[in-house]
């Protein structure tokens, strides 16, 4: 459950009684997610820079462990990123679908499913097959490398490192052969 916080920034109440500040753009609870190895709630948030606007997705369990922060969407100009999640009968994987599109002279257009698998020691990328280098896929996977370096950690707030590392384009200049501005 979102409340209001301090200054209007939306407080994250936890079922264990933890709390979490989060960014107050277009924050809501997506979802609680009812995994075998525990609960986590789906939080997404903006996290927009000059360029792009985009949504975060933050995967807290209910004790407040950081589990996982993934890009929902983004949108630069003419390019555009857009994720789905569900979670998968099993009650142990999360899939993400995503389809990207970069516009240019050689324009890219991808769609592929990430997935991660939940266990009592958090939730970690779960591929169904080796991600192909230079693709667009490989460039959110990278990303995720990254970025778990701040999970597993009890949040108060969402880290200011790992929301800057996010404040960049996903798939920075050349990505799968895009070799211009994106936009």
């Amino acid at each position: 459950m979102l409340l209001p916080g301090e200054g209007g920034a939306p407080v994250l109440l936890l079922p264990k009684g933890g709390r979490v500040a989060c960014p107050p753009m277009r924050a809501r609870v997506l979802a609680e997610l009812p995994f075998r190895a525990g609960p986590v709630v789906a939080l997404r948030f903006g996290w927009d820079n000059k360029a792009a606007t985009q949504d975060l997705l933050a995967l807290i369990a209910e004790d407040g462990t950081l589990l996982a922060l993934e890009r929902l969407e983004w949108q630069q100009g003419r390019a555009n990123f857009i994720t789905r999640f569900a979670m998968l009968p099993d009650r142990e994987h999360l899939a993400l679908e995503r389809t990207a599109s970069l516009p240019g002279a050689l324009p890219v257009h991808e769609s592929w499913t990430d997935y991660l698998r939940r266990d009592t020691a958090g939730l970690h990328d779960a591929p169904a097959r080796p991600v192909l280098a230079g693709t667009l896929q490989a460039a959110l996977s990278a990303e995720r490398t990254r970025l778990a370096y701040w999970a597993g950690g009890q949040v108060a707030a969402m880290p200011p490192p790992m929301l800057t590392a996010l404040s960049a384009s996903p798939f920075g200049e050349g990505a799968a052969g895009h070799g211009g501005k994106i936009g």
